[in-house]
């Protein structure tokens, strides 16, 4: 097993703008920043579990600028590295692409930065392992773009993004506990098989 940390970053914070469902018939909405935590919340039971050390990085004290959020991970990251260990990070998020209204976008892709990096073996593991645990479901892909919290972060990183919350069908599908518990477990076997490679 390698010597690695799993650092969870999760996407947003408590009252970011945007970054939520347009309201349901009950006034209910759908929040990124809880869904993300969640996911980072169980992801680290069962990584702690498997005896893999994970830290989730999201201070919730303060509203955090993308370029903060990186840092503080660059600092853990440099920490690690005096401990001998290496390390990947994980930017836990979900989709939207209708601006605020209820749409039509559905599925799940990876995000890496532009170019041939590290970060690109670990969202092809994710990408190989996705149709096991979601046979019936839109695989978007490993995708590049220079996002700032993958770009700023030192060590290999990725960014999920995990379904599409302003589709109204896959955001109450989302939310489903077997759903939650799925997204989870792709999230799990990609570190698994990452730190046993």
């Amino acid at each position: 097993m390698k010597n690695i940390t799993i650092f969870l970053d999760e996407g947003h914070y408590n009252g970011c703008p945007g970054k939520r469902s347009p309201k349901f018939e009950d006034g209910s909405q759908f929040f990124e920043w809880q869904y993300c935590r969640e996911l980072g919340k169980r992801i680290k039971e069962k990584c702690d579990a498997l005896g893999i050390k994970c830290l989730r990085t999201t201070n919730e004290q303060n509203q955090e600028s993308l370029s903060e959020r990186a840092e503080c991970i660059n600092n853990l990251y440099r920490r690690e590295k005096k401990l001998g260990r290496s390390a990947l990070m994980i930017s836990l998020h979900a989709n939207a692409a209708s601006n605020g209204t209820w749409g039509s976008a559905t599925g799940w892709e990876v995000f890496t930065t532009e170019g041939t990096t590290n970060s690109d073996k670990f969202a092809k593991l994710l990408c190989s392992i996705f149709p096991t645990i979601f046979p019936d479901k839109r695989l978007r892909g490993h995708k590049e773009k220079n996002f700032t919290i993958i770009h700023k972060v030192q060590c290999p990183c990725v960014l999920t993004e995990n379904f599409f919350y302003d589709n109204k069908e896959e955001c109450l599908w989302m939310q489903q506990e077997d759903t939650i518990e799925k997204i989870v477990d792709l999230h799990v076997e990609a570190i698994k098989q990452w730190v046993e490679y």
